[in-house]
């Protein structure tokens, strides 16, 4: 993720149902995706939506693992990002799950 250094965009680098803004993104913006690639959006919705689920206990147990070869600015940075994806799939998730 390039979203918690300074100085580097915060859009994604292409569209996902017509914006670059991981904070607009939900289901409208994933259906359009869905049937753009002719899949269904339920499916891929779903698919979001079972992703979102296990990201922070498999982010926890990461960054668990490597915390003991990290030095404590790396250890640090590691934590930083978890929290910041974790806080961020908390939020995707509710937009997921929100009626369009």
């Amino acid at each position: 993720s390039t979203r918690i250094y300074p100085g580097l965009s915060q859009n994604f680098c292409f569209a996902i149902g017509g914006t670059t803004l991981p904070g607009e993104m939900g289901v409208q913006q994933v259906a359009a995706m869905a049937e753009l690639l002719n899949m269904r959006p339920k499916f891929v919705l779903g698919i979001g939506q079972a992703i979102a689920a296990k990201v922070p206990m498999a982010l926890s147990a990461a960054v668990a693992s490597l915390e003991s070869v990290l030095n404590k600015g790396d250890a640090t940075m590691a934590h930083r990002l978890a929290k910041y994806v974790e806080r961020n799939t908390r939020q995707a998730s509710k937009r997921l799950l929100s009626k369009a």
